[in-house]
């Protein structure tokens, strides 16, 4: 809904369309409305913001992927093998049952940045720890 027609001529939905469309199928199901309206987020800003070799490996598959998560509580990420070992207690992620990636937010031990970090994963217990690779997001654009 939010992918950019950039990207594989996603369909970049104007607000008020994108909008109208999440209202009409909350009205039948709440919870589906919620789950549509969170990863339309999380794919469209991941095909947006993603640097270039990221949305390639995140949108080359025959579907587009569907990314689950939440933002809510930060993990601890520990450098390992080129990317992260993400570890927390998260108590919900939403859309999880129908995710092909994940999304969180970690903070890198010992240095206390933070790092956007996508992994495939499944639902599962409520702490786990999850090897991630690392893309930076692409440069944000000037708006002066």
């Amino acid at each position: 809904m939010w992918v950019p027609r950039s990207v594989r001529d996603g369909a970049e939905l104007d607000p008020v369309s994108s909008i109208g469309a999440i209202e009409n199928l909350s009205y039948g199901d709440p919870s589906a409305g919620w789950v549509l309206m969170a990863s339309a987020l999380a794919i469209g800003t991941g095909a947006a913001f993603l640097g270039d070799a990221a949305v390639e490996e995140l949108f080359k598959g025959d579907r587009l992927p569907v990314i689950a998560g939440q933002g809510t509580r930060p993990g601890t990420a520990v450098p390992k093998d080129g990317g992260f070992l993400l570890s927390g207690s998260w108590s919900f992620a939403s859309g999880i049952k129908h995710g092909t990636h994940i999304h969180t937010l970690g903070v890198i031990e010992g240095t206390g940045e933070t790092a956007d970090l996508r992994s495939s994963g499944r639902p599962g217990e409520a702490r786990r720890e999850l090897g991630c690779p690392w893309s930076p997001p692409a440069p944000a654009a000037s708006t002066m």
